[in-house]
């Protein structure tokens, strides 16, 4: 018997007695979210490198274009230093990647490593990531983002994880087909002791697995009965958006590993009930930057770039200088700029929480107070009512940071179900804003005087006004 072989059936032995998908029987900790990290007490990260629970931080302002050792562990491809304005998200330089074009016959890519030792149980990794405008990207042979790896540091594509030689959780994007917008669909791209193949898997935040099962009652519950599902989305070209990747590895034996990603601060893909390892020997070890791609439809240059790189043991969220929320226009209930539907390639549905009320409050007295409370279980009950009744608004959330038109597709006293890309998501009533739900009342055709005191008791003065005048 090999030495690989060997190894690779100890390990899977090893999980055995974790390897039942019903999951932990308590759900996970909430996950921090928004200006609540450690970059929220560094103004726009500086000083961010000395604080202790951080690992790693980008020093690209010491480097000359072009350089990128003494930054990064390793660099390969097309990889250097940009210091083009319109390129670099802060200060003046930032990481380029870029493939002069993609070959069938031959994987071409551009990658910068970071590498620990002895390794982490847990990391975070927050970073700054652009597409080029014109880069179109294809499933097939190709990856792009960023990457939390455990196990050697050689190439490891093809070798199924086993809990005992590595794994790997990589932000990714995946598009099939060029009816798709390019990059495509956020996805984690996973190696793991029960993957379904041995070049990975993808997750996707809405639950979908890749490569499909093709058992009709799903995937088993990989992810544990506390998986929440999330819109799939669709990042934006030629925009600089905040990830931060999360990588929690599991204790040997337990199905307590967790692999989560936020978008711009807002979480917006989690999942829990992982196993990633056997052995607490193997840890987190490696960080990966990566644009690779053998795929013949990728005809034209790719490019992409990475600013503001921090890795750490605890969550760090966004630059802690952040642009002004759009206001809300009380007239109709839209934030201002408000867009209609999300198009294809901008982001695919968003998610999320929703808006907060734009609208200075006044100070309501406690009899308004009260009242208002009385004439929200009476709003409530009416749009339940409608919606029953078949009726499917447009009504305007904010999801991911974005305020969106989406329709209604179901409610109950728990929450409005919106559709988001033919799924039903729920936005909980008991998390939404005021003015949010005003605004959806409205739409619902609430009595005047009803949504009047509501809003009255909100300290939403505006809006009350204008409920009276429609």
């Amino acid at each position: 018997m090999s030495s690989t072989l060997l190894s690779c059936l100890l390990g899977l032995s090893c999980l055995l007695a974790a390897s039942t998908w019903g999951g932990e029987s308590s759900a996970p900790p909430p996950l921090p979210e928004g200006a609540t990290g450690l970059a929220a007490k560094y103004l726009k990260d500086q000083g961010l490198e000395k604080d202790s629970a951080v690992v790693f931080a980008n020093g690209l302002e010491t480097v000359e274009t072009g350089g990128l050792r003494g930054v990064f562990d390793n660099a390969y491809g097309d990889a250097t230093v940009t210091r083009e304005a319109a390129r670099v998200h802060s200060g003046s330089r930032a990481v380029q990647l870029r493939i002069a074009r993609a070959n069938p016959e031959k994987a071409d890519g551009a990658a910068v490593h970071v590498h620990f030792d002895p390794g982490y149980d847990k990391l975070f990794l927050r970073y700054y990531q652009m597409f080029g405008e014109e880069t179109e990207l294809f499933h097939g042979g190709a990856h792009n983002g960023a990457s939390i790896d455990a196990g050697p540091l050689g190439a490891s594509s093809g070798i199924a994880a086993n809990g005992s030689n590595h794994f790997q959780a990589q932000l990714d994007t995946y598009r099939h087909a060029e009816s798709m917008a390019s990059p495509g669909e956020l996805c984690l791209y996973a190696y793991h002791p029960e993957q379904r193949h041995r070049f990975g898997e993808q997750w996707f935040p809405s639950g979908r697995r890749q490569p499909k099962s093709g058992n009709p009652e799903g995937d088993g519950g990989l992810f544990g009965p506390f998986f929440q599902k999330r819109p799939d989305l669709i990042p934006q070209r030629g925009k600089w958006i905040c990830f931060e990747l999360m990588l929690q590895t599991n204790t040997p034996g337990k199905r307590d590993g967790r692999a989560a990603f936020w978008v711009d601060g807002k979480l917006a893909g989690d999942f829990p009930n992982l196993i990633f390892r056997a052995t607490d020997k193997l840890k987190i070890n490696r960080l990966r930057f990566q644009l690779y791609s053998m795929n013949r439809l990728a005809n034209k240059p790719c490019l992409m770039w990475y600013d503001d790189i921090v890795a750490a043991t605890s969550y760090i969220g966004p630059l802690s200088e952040a642009p002004a929320r759009p206001m809300a226009d009380a007239r109709s209930g839209a934030p201002e700029n408000a867009s209609a539907p999300a198009q294809t390639g901008q982001a695919a549905q968003p998610a999320g929480p929703a808006p907060t009320a734009a609208v200075q409050p006044a100070q309501p007295n406690p009899e308004q107070q009260a009242r208002a409370l009385e004439r929200y279980a009476e709003l409530k009950a009416g749009v339940i009512a409608e919606i029953a009744k078949g009726r499917r608004e447009l009504v305007f959330v904010e999801l991911l940071g974005k305020p969106s038109k989406i329709r209604v597709a179901g409610a109950d006293a728990k929450s409005l179900d919106v559709d988001v890309q033919g799924n039903r998501f729920p936005l909980p009533w008991d998390q939404m804003p005021p003015s949010q739900f005003a605004g959806i009342a409205r739409c619902y055709g609430a009595d005047k005087v009803a949504l009047y005191e509501y809003c009255l008791g909100m300290g939403l003065r505006r809006e009350a006004e204008l409920a009276l005048l429609r």
